[in-house]
């Protein structure tokens, strides 16, 4: 007599719903879950290669300058994702980047009206200099270019961060730790493969663990 497997629990996190396996050492339910069980072991792995590589990395924890060299850097990485997902153009008036130089990480919750987000990879993506600098419309161009390129779900999640992040607290220590994982994430960014920027930026807000 063969004896029937035992329903069990899908190991995918994002489903974890009960199911009866159809081969031996079955560990999730469907394809779709084979797939995010992959990905997050992946994801899992390459977080502990990051916190590995970042112990041998040295920096002064009580340089002046390393609180900005963390938002340079953080910037940086927004513009880099962008362009690895295809976005070429200004969030604000849609025209191409003239040059790299003018390709600048805007801020949609400014640093002057909400220093909590400074870091944050959902507040920042690339617009054209001038619109970042001169626009009197900027903010206004840039509600509508969120919500045309990401979906008004997306465009409420950022309108809403400042509700969600009113504070942070980073020590010295804190910054330079930062400072180290987001030069680490620049340097092996062509290692990572994401469906869309949206997953990107919420993956590497987790790693660079800022906001919690």
């Amino acid at each position: 007599m063969i004896k029937k497997p035992k329903p069990k629990k899908c190991k995918w996190s994002k489903c974890g719903k009960s199911f009866t396996p159809q081969r031996p050492l079955q560990q999730v339910c469907n394809y779709v879950c084979a797939t995010g069980l992959a990905k997050e072991k992946q994801a899992i792995k390459q977080a502990k290669d990051i916190n590995e590589k970042i112990k041998l990395m040295k920096v002064d924890a009580h340089a002046p300058e390393n609180k900005k060299s963390l938002q340079d850097e953080i910037n940086k990485l927004a513009r880099k994702i962008d362009l690895k997902h295809g976005y070429f153009t200004c969030i604000d008036c849609e025209k191409t980047f003239e040059g790299m130089g003018n390709q600048h990480g805007s801020h949609f919750n400014s640093v002057g009206s909400n220093s909590s987000l400074r870091y944050h990879l959902d507040n920042i993506h690339s617009a054209n200099g001038h619109c970042n600098k001169f626009s009197d419309l900027h903010h206004t161009n840039y509600i509508k270019g969120l919500e045309k390129r990401y979906g008004t779900e997306y465009l409420k999640k950022v309108q809403n961060l400042p509700l969600k992040y009113k504070s942070i607290h980073l020590t010295s220590q804190d910054i330079v730790d930062k400072l180290k994982i987001v030069r680490l994430l620049l340097r092996t960014l062509h290692t990572y493969q994401f469906e869309s920027a949206i997953e990107e930026r919420e993956y590497f807000n987790k790693i660079i663990g800022i906001y919690q």
